[in-house]
């Protein structure tokens, strides 16, 4: 950490010297837009859970606007993220990808809590998320809020390295129906989008569809070819405002269909082999939301369901979530900013496999977890240039340990658009099913050689008994650099120190077993949570706009970490966890030619991991858009310019190869119709 200080202090008088640049530029500077580009000025919540200014917050957090997913003409969620420094975006299949917020996170992202207006999207098989599954129209997303570092204080368990808030618009805020029209090469082959809003005397309702579909990855080391995949989503939501009381219904449907290859073991022949998912996914959704301003507070209450059924060859998997969650936030004495609550969470999972399906098998198949929670925290205003934010939750798990998560926080506006904050915070993420039932995985066959005469096939088991939550102690440091509303720089040290971390542990009495009559060893590898691990990282993100026309975006991070864990035969899977690159860059350039012409190009740099498990690579991507009247638009976007069979990332276990990133294009019509 001390470390990480010392290169902080020197970087901070580096850009100290950009406030030169600064005062010389900003008499001539024209008002744009600036709410949607200067994100400093943005109001977000996903912090305390009620609104603040970026700019004041102690805690390193990245806001993607709304303009700037138009602008970058991404086609999903994951991409999107790719803007945001410390995030770490890995494509893995047409519909897979894994991202990690300052590394450890791997297929299912882990420790990264995934949320659409508070909702969690979490899938407890592996803990974590399915990304395929959040679907969303990127038309109905307002702003995506990210959270780099701990949140578990208010949002709770998994919001270990960050936590992404997905914040869609509200009824009152669509105008009119528009659509879009996309057809392209590479990544995604054609979409379609409508929404519209119904204005009446009880509310604003909307509704919203679309229908996409991608293509498949080309092959890389993987001898089994990738699938395309498709979606569709329809939602539908309702705004009322009734007194001073404000209601909100959200409902929403999704139908997925993919068929993803995962390695099924032969230990005879070593043949490689496969079965691929072909999923069926069909999942639904509702979110009521009430809130109400008083004269002590703001109250607000929030009740929700969902679903997702997966029907597929290699395992059937459906789970249901219901979350009930009441919240105050005001001020309860001079000078404090408080947020109370109390949520609770149900969740039932069931998880099968087909006979000719995975080698996997979780006992119970189906299993309830309840989880309830108490949270609050506090801003004390010292003084005017001075704030300390503490706060606890506490989380009582029916299926892991009682877990408390508190975190204390300081900012200090130290001279005039400078200010420092820090921060020391706790977090856990609950253990998967794979860990907190009896499991059983096989992941890799060994060939025989002339010490080991019979093939191998390493098992990983778990009795379910003895599992912890992962443990987060997390220390930060940052630096922000806000002269005007044309220039913002963000500059953040940490160390985050894990315990409890999966690991291979004790190998069991290897046993001798038949297939088809031959013999071969079973090597049956008890999993535990005895490893432990030390990440440090510096991230910087900053934004300039040169004049009316130019605006200059860059993003990077440094990353480090050392896992310490004793022999196992799994020594490789903990570095397959954390194959993120040690540092990576990100520039957008964006260009207002005219009024009706825009130019945006993004730059982006990612190193080889240590597991060298993926590529390093530099990639370019180009939008241009044409309005062709004042309701219509054209666009034609080329992503991943310059790349060349690159592996992003390789699935962690049950991977059959790699498959390898190529560049596409895109055009895209937009019109708004009325």
């Amino acid at each position: 950490m001390y470390r990480l200080i010392s290169l902080t202090t020197a970087s901070l008088l580096l850009f100290d010297a950009s406030s030169v640049m600064a005062q010389l530029s900003a008499d001539d500077l024209i008002d744009l837009p600036l709410e949607e580009l200067m994100q400093m000025e943005a109001t977000v919540s996903s912090v305390s859970k009620r609104d603040e200014s970026l700019r004041d917050i102690p805690a390193a957090i990245f806001v993607v606007t709304r303009e700037d997913i138009r602008r970058s003409a991404v086609t999903n969620v994951p991409d999107a993220l790719r803007m945001v420094p410390g995030i770490q975006v890995g494509k893995i299949s047409s519909s897979e990808w894994a991202v990690s917020a300052r590394g450890l996170g791997g297929r299912f992202s882990r420790y990264l809590l995934v949320l659409i207006d508070g909702r969690s999207i979490y899938t407890s098989l592996f803990s974590g998320v399915n990304w395929d599954e959040i679907n969303l129209s990127l038309e109905n997303i307002e702003r995506i809020e990210v959270i780099r570092g701990p949140g578990g204080t208010i949002w709770g368990a998994n919001a270990v390295n960050g936590m992404v808030n997905i914040i869609t618009r509200t009824p009152d805020a669509v105008s009119g129906t528009s659509a879009r029209l996309s057809a392209g090469s590479g990544e995604t082959t054609g979409s379609a989008y409508v929404g519209t809003k119904l204005a009446g005397e009880y509310g604003h309702l909307t509704m919203s569809g679309h229908l996409e579909r991608y293509e498949a990855m080309d092959q890389g080391t993987s001898p089994f070819t990738d699938n395309p995949w498709q979606n569709g989503r329809l939602d539908i939501g309702w705004q009322h405002q009734q007194g001073s009381s404000e209601w909100q219904l959200n409902v929403g449907y999704s139908n997925i269909q993919s068929n993803v290859a995962w390695s099924k073991q032969q230990v005879h022949g070593l043949a490689e082999a496969a079965t691929y998912g072909d999923d069926q996914k069909t999942g639904y959704f509702a979110v009521g939301k009430w809130q109400r301003p008083t004269n002590t507070g703001l109250w607000s209450a929030r009740l929700s369901v969902d679903s997702m059924d997966r029907d597929g060859d290699a395992y059937q998997w459906n789970t249901k979530n219901g979350d009930a969650e009441i919240q105050w936030a005001g001020e309860l004495a001079s000078n404090h900013q408080t947020t109370f609550g109390v949520a609770l969470r149900i969740s039932e999972s069931d998880f099968q496999t087909p006979t000719t399906g995975m080698d996997a098998t979780l006992i119970p198949e189906f299993q309830r977890t309840t989880i309830r929670s108490f949270y609050a925290q506090d801003t004390w205003q010292l003084l005017p240039s001075w704030n300390i934010n503490a706060g606890v939750r506490y989380d009582d798990n029916s299926d892991s340990s009682d877990a408390w998560q508190p975190s204390v926080r300081s900012l200090w506006r130290v001279a005039d658009h400078h200010s420092v904050w820090a921060g020391s915070s706790r977090a856990v993420s609950t253990p998967s099913r794979v860990l907190n039932n009896e499991s059983y995985l096989s992941i890799d066959t060994i060939a025989p050689d002339i010490t080991n005469p019979l093939p191998a096939l390493i098992i990983l088991e778990s009795t379910g008994a003895g599992v912890e939550d992962v443990e987060l102690t997390a220390y930060e440091i940052g630096y922000r650099y806000i002269p005007s509303q044309a220039l913002s720089i963000d500059l953040t040290a940490f160390q985050h120190n894990y315990d409890n971390i999966l690991a291979g542990g004790s190998l069991a009495i290897p046993e001798l077993r038949f297939e088809n009559n031959l013999p071969y060893l079973a090597l049956p590898v008890q999993l535990n949570t005895s490893a432990s691990q030390t990440s440090e990282g510096i991230e910087i993100s900053a934004r300039y706009q040169i004049n009316e026309q130019w605006l200059v975006q860059y993003g990077g991070s440094y990353f480090q970490t050392e896992v310490h864990q004793g022999p196992s035969v799994l020594e490789t899977l903990l570095e397959d966890v954390v194959a993120v690159p040690k540092h990576q860059h990100n520039m957008r350039v964006f260009w207002n030619a005219s009024s009706a012409f825009e130019v945006d190009v993004g730059l982006r740099f990612a190193s080889e991991p240590d597991s060298k498990r993926a590529d390093a690579y530099t990639a370019m991507d180009v939008n241009v858009n044409y309005r062709l009247t004042p309701k219509a638009s054209i666009s034609l976007s080329a992503r991943n310019l310059f790349i060349d069979e690159t592996v992003e990332y390789t699935r962690e276990i049950f991977s059959v190869g790699s498959y390898v990133v190529k560049p596409s294009v895109l055009l895209k019509l937009q019109w708004q119709i009325d």
